[in-house]
């Protein structure tokens, strides 16, 4: 176990070089539970060399977990990462989001929808990303939902690339892309919108790339995200990116997404997608709400699944005191 972990350890040192190694180094946190176990039983067996080597290996393997509990402080995470701007004393406005990739199936649509109209308007999110929505449950509860978000930007689908925006407040511009644009990505959707949040605006990017479960697909989403770097590098709005991103922020593609930070640091360690409901510890958190760094996150949590194979997201973020 310690030596397949340090063999790991050092595939790892070239993911960004071979699609498979980025695809290996998502399971990162899953081989540092198999190292701890292996330094547990070396340390039953008393061989020290196997101990050592094991401790390293661990410590190396959880170094990117750190921030998700407040030690993101370290240099070498980078500032970007860590330090949301300094916010005024002054009242700061706040919005809420949820971001659910809900399954190909939408089994949890009928639920929320129900959940949402049940709950008091000001505890609702403000904004909901839902990911591979189906044409027939986008039509079956678009009416209901539109009562409770007026503002939409949706584009269902048969595969399991549908997404659909709903928003309390205005969206006064958008940049999205869909299936009939000749981009980069392919037939896949980002959302890219500016919504009006009081007076504010703010950007809000949804994206769900292609897994990279081949050569071609890794490629797509390199593509993907590459796209993101670049409208990120050129815009200056508070920003929330958002959306299951089909990787881990200790993946080497992750790099292009720097300038944001993630809201669920600070607020421990969150397993998004689990293929078996039953395996508590086999999962990957590759679905993200990341901040440009004049945002600041008062809370965040996972919801239950309901019938996905992911968790809901949710995030309550202050925006900027306007002065």
């Amino acid at each position: 176990m310690v030596w397949g972990g340090l063999v790991y350890s050092i595939a790892m040192l070239f993911a960004d070089k071979w699609w498979i190694l980025e695809t290996l180094s998502n399971g990162r946190m899953l081989v540092l539970l198999v190292v701890i176990l292996g330094t547990a039983l070396s340390l039953v067996a008393f061989a020290p060399l196997r101990v050592i080597t094991g401790l390293i290996v661990a410590a190396w393997l959880a170094w990117p977990a750190l921030p998700y509990y407040g030690l993101g402080e370290l240099a070498i995470f980078g500032k970007s990462e860590r330090e949301p701007s300094v916010h005024s004393s002054e009242s700061e406005p706040a919005v809420s989001v949820m971001c659910y990739n809900i399954g190909s199936e939408n089994i949890p649509l009928p639920g929320l929808v129900t959940k949402l109209d049940s709950t008091p308007r000001d505890e609702r999110p403000d904004i909901i990303l839902l990911m591979e929505t189906r044409t027939a449950g986008y039509r079956e509860h678009f009416n209901a939902l539109r009562q409770i978000y007026p503002h939409h930007i949706a584009d269902p689908r048969e595969d399991n690339f549908g997404m659909w925006l709903m928003s309390k407040h205005p969206i006064t511009k958008q940049r999205s892309v869909s299936r009939n644009d000749r981009t980069p990505i392919g037939d896949v959707p980002l959302v890219d919108v500016d919504i009006n949040v009081n007076g504010q605006t703010i950007r809000v990017i949804g994206a769900h790339p292609i897994p990279p479960i081949s050569k071609a697909t890794a490629a797509s989403r390199s593509n993907y995200l590459s796209l993101i770097e670049t409208r990120l590098a050129e815009n200056e709005s508070p920003t929330i990116l958002m959306g299951d991103l089909n990787c881990t922020t200790w993946s080497p593609q992750f790099d292009k997404l720097r300038k944001m930070r993630s809201a669920a640091y600070g607020y421990g360690f969150h397993l998004t997608w689990k293929p078996f409901a039953i395996i508590p510890l086999l999962g990957l958190p590759i679905d993200h709400i990341l901040l440009s760094d004049d945002l600041r996150v008062e809370d965040f949590s996972t919801g239950r699944a309901g019938g996905s194979d992911h968790r809901p997201l949710n995030a309550i973020i202050s925006l900027p005191a306007t002065r």
